[in-house]
């Protein structure tokens, strides 16, 4: 058991150590050393030349490897910091050695190889730019203003509970979970009619509930609008306080809400969101202005849906974005 609890302990060192294989293979093509670069914040002058791991002829510094640190998820920090830096630097002085053998069998040269390391190189410099570009736009507060004013109801609140009756499935044995059709509304109309009358949740829960068929949400959610199914999303904005739904049908069940209260839209609560709104849509329209100034050109027949099989092994999915986009935002 133990062993197992370092292993899984230090697999994520394993992993994301290996994430840097393409840098370091890069680094040792070129004069520099592979290691990454030192991290932009303040060092010691003898911390940051301070010689901690040597591989050959290679050199990798305390500024080198508490970057390299720094790039692992806080989980893996954590254990670091407890189990100490030694899994690391045993995981890059592998990472080192592997590459400088690369370039020693001269793989470094290789057409596949070369190519993977341009386009890792041209990623990496494509992300740096793309944030260098989301911290050049300036959002105006009359811009959120503004941009709240026109979507002012986006930005409702309501609280909620949940109500939801299994269905037995088409064909289901007898005592397979769910009820009968007929019984699921029968059951759902019946909470619904004690909780609009005022009934406690907790007694509405005790009298109803039954494990992994009929849930009587006893806690509230917030929603905004566009988060639930589209007709229960019109009941919770439209009904008033304390009514419930009409029930939606889903493949596998009932569903309905009782809706508590109603929370109406607050610039500054919702200013931040607004705001990263507003920052994604310029980017994404200085980006658009980029491409169309950059005078790009695409030969149609290559990159049409249907005029080529792909490589072998490639699949028709659509590729991932090289440029990672900024945390996720609604956009309006």
């Amino acid at each position: 058991m133990k062993s197992k609890s370092r292993k899984t302990n230090w697999m994520g060192i394993l992993l994301l150590a290996s994430a840097v294989v393409a840098s370091a293979a890069h680094g040792q093509s070129q004069p520099a050393a592979a290691a990454p670069p030192a991290a932009p914040v303040a060092e010691s002058q003898a911390g940051a030349s301070r010689v901690v791991l040597r591989v050959g002829g290679q050199e990798v510094t305390q500024a080198d490897m508490d970057y390299l640190i720094s790039t692992l998820s806080p989980q893996t920090q954590a254990a670091i910091k407890a189990q100490g830096r030694a899994p690391v630097g045993n995981e890059y002085a592998l990472l080192l050695l592997l590459s400088q053998r690369a370039v020693s069998d001269h793989l470094d040269t290789k057409p596949s190889i070369r190519r993977r390391l341009a386009l890792d190189r041209m990623k990496l410099l494509a992300q740096a730019e793309y944030q260098n570009l989301a911290k050049q736009i300036r959002i105006a507060p009359a811009d959120v203003s503004q941009y709240f004013a026109a979507h002012k109801d986006e930005f409702d609140q309501a609280e909620i509970r949940e109500i939801l009756v299994r269905k037995k499935a088409a064909g289901a044995t007898a005592n397979s979970p769910g009820l009968l059709p007929a019984d699921a509304h029968a059951k759902l109309a019946a909470i619904s009619k004690a909780l609009a009358a005022g009934t406690d949740v907790q007694q509405v829960a005790k009298e109803f509930s039954v494990p992994n068929v009929v849930m009587v949400d006893t806690q509230t959610q917030t929603v905004r609008k566009g988060q639930l199914l589209p007709p229960l999303d019109k009941a919770a904005f439209e009904l008033k306080d304390g009514q419930v739904s009409d029930p939606v049908e889903t493949p596998q069940a009932l569903v309905a809400i009782q809706v508590l209260s109603h929370k109406p839209p607050d610039l500054n609560a919702a200013s931040q969101e607004i705001e990263n709104i507003l920052r994604q849509q310029k980017l994404q329209a200085k980006i658009a202005d980029l491409k169309k100034s950059a005078n790009i050109w695409m030969d149609a027949s290559y990159f049409a849906k249907h005029a080529q099989g792909l490589p072998t092994g490639q699949t028709s999915a659509a590729p991932a974005s090289p440029i990672p986009a900024p945390a996720a935002t609604k956009q309006k």
